[in-house]
């Protein structure tokens, strides 16, 4: 699944935000009854015992690369809770009440979808009105509990709306400033950004990563025999074809003049000799001085040729280096 590194540490924080508050409510919930003396502590305790499961195995999620329904199933979840522990309870406002806080936060946050929201919150008044059926508990806390909780998860609704604009805007200009404007491919910020983040998640899960760096042997000859406009749309042409020939999980980017580097995560063993070979196939429809375009290839594959990114930077370079020298 493709995502913007952005989005990607965004949703890993709100993984682990999510998954400590789970674990949080019970901790901080059942002491809080046990401390009033009441009746309810043994009744609430298999709900405690599901709060600290679901927090567990959201923390071992990479929501990085989990599919994008599990924020709202972690909105369900909660909002079960909830309606169980005012059930059990009879009072849901002391029981439940600030879960709602922080599941309106994580939908403030992270959900763009106003539809989601809108699901949610039909969800959560349903749950809402199922909880003060079941529940004991009358006067003022009732009372606060149907006025607050479709008031806060309707202000959840707007936040979404907002920040979806906002985020819309942002992350235009964003890509704008990590487009290269000639090749319309990434430039040298987007790899620096990705490669940094590439290295950490690759650093965790054990998986190998690629980093190729492309010279076009015949860039010079172009300019010089037919000058910068042809050169040019070379270099639009060869970026086209580096995009036609990779994965699309891998990322192109104009490394530097007649340069380009590809990012491939989670490489598969014989991968960069299958994308070598993809690279030439692809550049021989592109005619460069009267033939077909040829390039220099070097490649690191991470952690086996460098153990950070610059070292993978270094050690590609070096290769396609040592390639263009023996192309000669």
């Amino acid at each position: 699944m493709n995502r913007s590194t952005e989005e990607a540490e965004r949703l890993r924080l709100i993984g682990r935000l999510a998954g400590l508050s789970f674990l949080a409510i019970p901790l901080l919930t059942i002491p809080l009854y046990a401390g009033l003396g009441s009746d309810d502590v043994d009744a609430l305790v298999p709900l405690g015992v599901v709060s600290v499961v679901v927090g567990i195995v959201v923390l071992a999620v990479p929501f990085d690369r989990a599919p994008r329904w599990w924020v709202p199933f972690l909105g369900v979840v909660a909002f079960s809770m909830t309606t169980w522990g005012s059930s059990i309870t009879g009072n849901y406002a002391a029981a439940a009440l600030w879960p709602f806080l922080v599941v309106a936060a994580f939908v403030s946050i992270t959900i763009d979808d106003v539809a989601i929201v809108a699901a949610l919150l039909a969800y959560a008044c349903v749950g809402m009105v199922v909880g003060l059926l079941l529940g004991g508990d009358d006067g003022p806390a009732r009372a606060a509990t149907v006025i607050a909780i479709p008031a806060l998860l309707g202000i959840s609704a707007i936040l979404t709306t907002m920040r979806r604009r906002e985020r819309e805007q942002a992350e235009r200009l964003r890509m704008l400033a990590k487009i290269d404007a000639l090749t319309q491919v990434g430039n040298r910020r987007l790899l620096d950004e990705r490669l940094d983040y590439e290295v950490r998640r690759h650093r965790r899960t054990g998986r190998p990563l690629g980093l190729f760096i492309v010279d076009l042997d015949a860039f010079k000859d172009v300019n010089d025999r037919v000058g910068h406009l042809a050169g040019d749309e070379l270099l639009r042409t060869a970026a086209a074809a580096l995009v036609g020939a990779v994965r699309a999980s891998d990322t192109v980017v104009r490394y530097g003049g007649d340069e380009f580097a590809i990012l491939a995560p989670e490489i598969e063993e014989g991968g960069a000799d299958r994308l070598a070979a993809g690279i030439a196939r692809a550049f021989e429809a592109v005619q460069a001085a009267g033939r077909p375009l040829t390039a220099s290839l070097g490649w690191a594959i991470f952690p086996h040729d460098a153990a950070d990114a610059q070292g993978l930077l270094a050690a590609a370079d070096a290769r396609e280096r040592r390639a263009k020298i023996e192309s000669r």
